[in-house]
C-alpha cells in the first residue's frame, strides 16, 4: 500500500496487467503443482515419531515438488507460445508466461521449507526469513523499475529475489 503511488507513478496500466498475468500464472501453477501434498506431509510428520522416517517424509516431499514443478516448465518450453496465444489476447509466452513457469518452480522448495519450519514449530524463524526476502524482493523490484525504469519486467523480476533466498534457506 505504501508503494502504491511509486507503481502507479512508474508503471502504465499496461505493466500493471502483465504483472497482474504472470502472478496468476505462478498462483495458479503453484496450485496445481501441490495437489495436496503440503496437508499430507503435515499429517504424516505427526504421525510419525521417528527422526529418520520424518526426513525421508520432506525429502520425498521436496523430490515430489521439484520434479512436478518440472512438468509445467517443459509443456511451457514445448507449448508455451501456442497455449499462451490461445488463452490470453495480446500477451506473448516470451519473456513474461517463461518468467512465470520458472518463478513457479523456483518457489517450490521454499513451500516445503517453510511447511517444515510449521511443523516444528520455529514460526518465528520462518516469520523473521520470510519478512527479509519480502523486503530485499520489494527493495529489488523498486530499484528495478525506479532507478532502471523497466517497468512491468523490473516488477517481475523483483519477484524472484525473495523466492531466491527462501530456495537457498531451504537448501541450507
Amino acid at each position: 500500500v505504501i508503494l502504491l503511488p511509486v507503481f502507479t507513478y512508474y508503471l502504465t496500466p499496461e505493466d500493471d496487467g502483465i504483472v497482474a498475468i504472470v502472478s496468476m500464472v505462478a498462483v495458479v501453477l503453484s496450485h496445481v503443482t501441490n495437489s495436496g501434498i503440503l496437508t499430507a506431509t503435515t499429517r504424516l510428520y505427526h504421525d510419525t515419531e521417528d527422526i529418520n522416517e520424518r526426513k525421508l517424509l520432506i525429502g520425498s516431499a521436496n523430490v515430489y515438488f521439484l520434479s512436478v514443478a518440472l512438468i509445467p516448465v517443459v509443456i511451457g518450453l514445448l507449448f508455451g507460445p501456442k497455449l499462451f496465444s490461445w488463452i490470453f489476447k495480446d500477451f506473448s509466452f516470451y519473456p513474461y508466461g517463461f518468467l512465470a513457469l520458472i518463478l513457479t518452480f523456483i518457489r517450490q522448495p521454499a513451500r516445503i521449507w517453510i511447511t517444515l519450519m510449521n511443523l516444528q514449530y520455529k514460526f518465528h524463524q520462518a516469520t523473521i526469513y520470510n519478512g527479509i526476502s519480502l523486503i530485499i524482493g520489494i527493495a529489488v523490484s523498486v530499484i528495478l523499475v525506479v532507478v532502471f525504469e523497466m517497468g512491468a519486467m523490473g516488477k517481475v523480476l523483483g519477484m524472484f529475489p525473495s523466492a531466491i533466498i527462501l530456495v537457498l534457506i531451504s537448501l541450507i
